[in-house]
């Protein structure tokens, strides 16, 4: 049986992170059910949940691997102008599972399931075409039990690496595939925000996350020095935040990250605390 936790040690050095603790139950490759009789503990009937997880940045591409004793996932996120289908396999998570007519580069080795009810664009049509892309789906594709899924915003692979050479090489692959990861706040109007606060704008966009691990993966890859910064000017503004948000009741995207920078700057906190507790 295969590595999968020494495979992730090794692409961790790689990037330049660490591997942690997960615990999620993935459809595609963990079959479980959740009730009040296990009082909300999952019953595992078929495969592992994902137990270990990193996060890095690759070529100005968020990463991120997940392993359990059979699967290594990996995601990397980056705009990628097509819809919703998966390569291979269904995507039990995201209920693509009808199969279609369509293949990749017409090789029957790479089915391609849709959405049920939806047809196909031009566009699609002309990605699966792509030699290229048939190029990437072979290099990553290795076995009938792997897939690869495209979503707007990221591409997604399951598979079983025999090494971490095979996953580093999977993640160079799919990074090509992927324009730059945007900032999830890039499109984001924060002018809307009481005038007192504007300062504050270009701590927001680089420091306002609101996914846990992605902000946790945050706050592990930046230093000591970035990590004082964002304290020292974020802290003495902790208490307007929290009048504005208590007082406006707004629940408008510039509101809600303006929440996630102040919750950011008490775990960087945190961060700092352990940081120098370590020295």
């Amino acid at each position: 049986m295969t590595d999968t936790s020494a495979i992730l040690r090794f692409v961790a050095k790689r990037l330049g992170t660490r591997v942690k603790k997960a615990n999620c139950y993935d459809a595609n490759v963990c079959e479980s059910e959740f009730s009040e009789e296990t009082k909300w503990q999952p019953k595992v009937f078929s495969g592992h949940p994902f137990s270990q997880e990193l996060r890095a940045t690759y070529r100005d591409r968020r990463v991120h691997v997940m392993g359990n004793p059979d699967y290594i996932c990996c995601r990397v996120y980056g705009q990628l102008d097509v819809e919703l289908c998966s390569i291979n396999r269904p995507n039990k998570i995201s209920f693509v599972n009808k199969p279609s007519p369509l293949s990749v580069c017409g090789d029957p080795r790479w089915p391609v399931f849709l959405c049920a009810g939806q047809q196909p664009s031009e566009r699609l049509r002309k990605f699966l075409k792509d030699p290229a892309f048939h190029k990437t789906v072979r290099r990553v594709i290795r076995e009938s039990s792997e897939s690869l899924h495209l979503f707007a915003d990221a591409i997604v692979l399951y598979a079983k690496p025999k090494s971490a050479d095979e996953v580093a090489d999977a993640i160079d692959a799919l990074s090509s595939l992927v324009g730059p990861h945007s900032s999830e706040t890039s499109s984001v109007d924060f002018t809307v925000l009481p005038a007192p606060l504007h300062g504050l704008i270009p701590l927001i966009k680089r420091w306002a996350v609101t996914d846990d691990g992605e902000r946790d993966a945050l706050l592990e890859e930046a230093s000591e020095s970035e990590l004082s910064d964002l304290v020292a000017t974020i802290e003495p503004h902790l208490g307007e935040i929290d009048d504005y948000l208590r007082d406006s009741a707004d629940e408008s995207l510039p509101a809600i990250y303006i929440g996630a920078l102040a919750e950011c700057t008490v775990e960087a906190r945190l961060h700092l605390e352990r940081i120098r507790e370590g020295k």
